[in-house]
Formats: C-alpha cells, sequence, structure tokens
C-alpha cells in the first residue's frame, strides 16, 4: 500500500497507510492530517472493521476539482471558501497555509 501524497508504503503504528471507504484513496495519516480520534487501532488500517472517508467523499463531492492545477486525479482538501485543491498543490504554492497545521485543513 502506497501513500498517494508522498508515495511511500513504510508505515508504522504512529503513521499508517490508510484507505478511504469512499474513493479508495490511500494516503498516511500523518501526510493527510488524521487527528488521533480518527485514528486506528490496527496496523493495517485496510484491513481494520472502522471506515475511514477523505475530506471530498465526507462532503459528498464525487469528482472534485483542484483550484490550483488542471488535474482532477488526487488527494484532496477543502478551503476555507469551499472550493478543493490538491494537498501537494496547496503545500507548493506560494501564499497557501493551512489554519489548522494538525490536521492540514481550513
Amino acid at each position: 500500500m502506497v501513500c498517494s501524497i508522498c508515495l511511500s508504503g513504510q508505515a508504522n503504528m504512529e503513521n499508517e497507510v490508510i484507505e478511504c471507504d469512499g474513493c479508495g484513496i490511500l494516503v498516511h495519516e500523518g501526510c493527510y492530517g488524521v487527528s488521533d480520534t480518527e485514528s486506528f487501532d490496527s496496523f493495517c488500517s485496510a484491513t481494520s472493521m472502522e471506515p475511514w472517508f477523505c475530506e471530498a467523499c465526507k462532503a459528498g463531492v464525487k469528482n472534485p476539482h483542484c483550484e490550483l492545477c488542471p488535474s482532477q486525479d488526487g488527494v484532496f482538501k477543502q478551503t476555507v471558501t469551499g472550493r478543493w485543491v490538491h494537498l501537494v498543490c496547496s503545500l507548493y504554492t506560494p501564499g497557501m497555509s493551512f489554519g489548522d497545521v494538525d490536521s492540514l485543513s481550513k
């Protein structure tokens, strides 16, 4: 299982690779900013019985569009204005910041 953000498959108890039960995207908990309350107890979250959904799936958005690039594939976060950006695009775009750095969200 490879994280769609950092492209690494290495994981441990503190930073597991988890899969969205809605769209199937794979991310490290740390790369996506998953909080401890959203985290899982098992080493392999993909086999956990607890469902987890990325922000786009939680919001019911099927095909988010990145406001910073033309690509529609990848891992998205919602902005304070309700629009969607790739997490990676937001990290490398000057002037972009996160209101909550722990959860990497608005």
